[in-house]
């Protein structure tokens, strides 16, 4: 009898990915809340892997489906949009800190949920991203927080507002029309010099520095570089986005 009012769930191998990336989400939040940042960090790298591999499975076995649309854009506001804005207030802003310092990263929440339900109702662009991807700006400022608390950045002075800064650019990034391309999409080739570029620069960081540093430089050049290479594109490319 009861099976007649609840429907059965099945999960495709994609949903059971997408689960995974909500999972790591909500252990990210949770490890924030027991003062653990740099797990909580790791975790959101976690997640993003996850959601890297969904969309993948989803064409391999064939199960495309609204519902894992749906899943997917939960799954990525609570691991791309809640854990880091959440994640950045509780580990680097101060009580005494204004009204502001609280609002960017909720406003940056609030960006990241706009950014996913766009994504939903607007139509694919061939081979780029409309605005930057959750993801993308989630794991650039996990890492730029990994790193300023691997260097010693937050003692400095100017280290809450710089950051209150990057963040406010992130949440700003994800609503804009800033085109971002896919990697190895369908404009691939047009990119190809700067991905190339990219490479072999976050290689010599990873040489000269470290690992995690590297991984920030190439988030870095992704999400600051992109718009600055878009200018010389902009003839070939704003026609695709308008």
């Amino acid at each position: 009898m009861l099976s007649k009012f609840f429907q059965k769930i099945r999960f495709a191998p994609a949903d059971a990915a997408t689960a995974l990336n909500l999972v790591c989400g909500f252990l990210s939040i949770l490890m924030t809340a027991n003062g653990q940042p740099v797990q909580a960090i790791w975790l959101i790298v976690m997640a993003m892997v996850f959601d890297s591999i969904d969309g993948n499975l989803a064409k391999i076995f064939n199960t495309v489906s609204d519902f894992g649309r749906e899943l997917d854009s939960l799954s990525d506001m609570v691991s791309f949009g809640v854990a880091p804005a959440f994640l950045f207030s509780m580990t680097f802003i101060q009580p005494e800190f204004s009204f502001l310092a609280f609002g960017i990263p909720a406003a940056y929440a609030v960006c990241a949920a706009v950014r996913l339900a766009r994504f939903n109702v607007r139509a694919p662009v061939r081979g780029y991203f409309h605005g930057l991807p959750s993801p993308s700006a989630a794991l650039g400022a996990a890492m730029l927080m990994l790193v300023a608390m691997d260097r010693g950045w937050t003692e400095l002075p100017v280290f809450e507002n710089a950051a209150l800064t990057v963040m406010g650019a992130l949440a700003f990034l994800m609503v804009s029309s800033v085109p971002y391309p896919k990697p190895f999409g369908a404009e691939y080739k047009r990119w190809k010099p700067f991905f190339g570029l990219a490479t072999v620069a976050t290689f010599l960081v990873g040489i000269i520095l470290d690992r995690d540093t590297a991984f920030l430089a190439a988030m870095m050049l992704y999400i600051v570089g992109c718009p600055f290479q878009v200018i010389s594109l902009n003839k070939k490319v704003a026609p695709v986005l308008s």
